[in-house]
């Protein structure tokens, strides 16, 4: 029985919808929802509640998908890490393979960042970090071979990386060094003397803005090495 004008959640009608319901729903709320199930997830590792933060981690799987695959490559990683130590380092490298995958489809599709020096330099850090997780899980599960082969990638990952940031660090310092852009009289002017400006006068906003997202995956790759070559 349903109050008038409800319909049951069994109805067809219901399950017709139930999918544009669905669809409705705003990336912003999706965003909460993920990181609620992150931030939960972390606090279950922290207590040693392995199987509670696998499973909340993989309930977050399908929303990333609708959220346009932003917080992919972060949430492998962390559910990969939540696996090595719960012991599944089969799991571990499959969710390793698959952040990679994503996060090399996101940076092809320059969804980090519009400038290409930022881009590249936040792609060449993130792959950095994840094969070099790649690595140490692949040696913990005893295959060797495909444990030089990420460390050989780590490395190459990790030269270019410090080129991206040294190109990163020219550009700063010729930004610092450039005048004011209050100094010119009109937006060609701004335009001739400033680098920066002609490309996005909000680049170094939006960089810090993208760099948060990638940036707590980071982090866990770095800690995830530490327990895998420990």
């Amino acid at each position: 029985m349903t109050l008038p004008g409800l319909q049951p959640l069994h109805s067809s009608s219901f399950l017709i919808n139930a999918p544009s319901l669905l669809r409705t729903r705003t990336l912003s709320a999706l965003h909460r929802e993920i990181a609620s199930l992150r931030r939960r997830a972390a606090e279950a590792r922290l207590r040693g509640q392995l199987n509670e933060a696998i499973s909340l981690l993989r309930q977050a799987q399908p929303l990333i998908r609708q959220s346009s695959m932003a917080y992919g490559p972060a949430v492998h990683a962390e559910l990969a890490l939540a696996m090595q130590q719960a012991g599944d380092l089969a799991g571990a490298r499959l969710q390793l393979e698959e952040s990679l995958a994503i996060a090399d489809e996101l940076c092809r599709g320059k969804h980090l960042s519009n400038s290409q020096d930022v881009q590249d330099f936040l792609q060449e850090h993130f792959l950095t970090s994840l094969y070099a997780h790649l690595s140490g899980v692949c040696r913990e599960q005893g295959d060797i071979t495909k444990s030089d082969e990420a460390e050989q990638l780590h490395l190459v990952h990790e030269q270019r990386y410090k080129s991206g940031l040294q190109r990163w660090q020219a550009l700063r310092q010729q930004a610092m060094q450039a005048p004011s852009p209050s100094q010119f009289t009109s937006s060609v002017d701004r335009e001739e003397h400033d680098p920066l400006w002609q490309e996005d006068e909000d680049f170094w906003e939006r960089w810090q803005r993208q760099f948060l997202i990638v940036l707590t995956a980071i982090m866990l790759a770095i800690v995830a090495l530490h327990f895998g070559l420990a």
